[in-house]
């Protein structure tokens, strides 16, 4: 069961499951997938997983939530009742089911003060959502130790229209001069089929317990901002573009962001057999991909 799939992670972690038995549910909002088959509706704040959606059901990828962190800062009432209230209900649901339960957690359950985390070190969220995803690991790791957290990284797609991040900077960059991006943000950005492939050996191998997933290795909005930019000009999709140095603290927030959130992903890596792509390697995808449509266009 994946719960939350229409999410950017859901919907491609659906289509890797193709031939496979699976149930996914969708925000009640995205009237999109209403006919389609294997979907079904589900309103966090008042559904409750029933029975008939639990059946047959071995394992289940907990998506869906409340994601962004200023609107959780924002209407901290309504947050809770979704991450906090609604998450805890479906996870005794399906614990009382002996259901296995992968919960997708958060880069920012930390402070951001030294980097290259390890699962070791104690969790210090300085926002909002980081308060709410880290007082979930905890209500799992007490009521129901069978499932697993999963601490996810930045995740981006490489695909030209996925609207994550490397399309959204190709967006701007078509209609802007220059890009403002942060120097001093650090993230172990990692691409969507990386956090797929890392979700599917959990549950090929029942993996319990806590685990950080992000690609090989920490790297500034900046600098992977110059590596897309530096593709897309070897490809010819686009030139006259510059990226602008600047901190994450000039950007409108509702607080203050961490700084060093990168995490190390050894421990996956040997349990699961891991290996993520790089950056470098996704940027030359997606300008790969960009000089394709460009042509199909012309």
């Amino acid at each position: 069961m994946v719960l939350g799939g229409s999410g950017f992670i859901g919907r491609v972690l659906r289509t890797h499951l193709v031939g496979e038995r699976d149930i996914a549910t969708y925000n009640t909002a995205a009237e999109i997938y209403a006919r389609v088959p294997g979907w079904l509706p589900f309103d966090l704040l008042k559904d409750n997983l029933t029975n008939a959606y639990t059946d047959e059901v071995s394992h289940a990828v907990v998506l869906l939530g409340m994601t962004n962190p200023d609107s959780c800062a924002n209407n901290r009432a309504l947050s809770e009742k979704i991450n906090l209230e609604g998450i805890k209900r479906i996870l005794d649901t399906l614990g009382e089911r002996q259901i296995r339960c992968i919960f997708a957690s958060t880069e920012v359950v930390f402070d951001g003060v030294k980097g290259k985390y390890c699962e070791t070190d104690i969790p210090n969220p300085l926002l909002v959502y980081g308060k709410q995803k880290l007082e979930i690991e905890k209500y799992l790791s007490i009521n129901w130790p069978s499932s697993a957290t999963v601490r996810i990284a930045k995740v981006y797609g490489a695909k030209p229209g996925d609207n994550s991040l490397l399309d959204n900077w190709y967006q701007q960059a078509v209609s802007k001069m220059e890009i403002r991006c942060a120097d001093d943000f650090i993230s172990s950005m990692i691409h969507v089929d990386d956090v797929v492939k890392a979700i599917l050996a959990i549950v090929d191998n029942n993996l319990t317990g806590t685990y950080h997933l992000g690609g090989p290795r920490g790297i500034s909005r900046f600098e992977a901002f110059t590596i897309l930019l530096r593709a897309l000009q070897d490809a010819n999709v686009l030139s006259e573009v510059k990226a602008v140095r600047c901190s994450i603290d000039e950007f409108p927030t509702i607080e203050r962001r961490p700084r060093n959130v990168s995490l190390v992903t050894e421990k996956l890596t040997k349990e699961a057999g891991l290996i993520c792509r790089t950056i470098e390697d996704s940027c030359q995808e997606y300008a790969f991909l960009s000089q394709l449509h460009t042509k199909c266009e012309r």
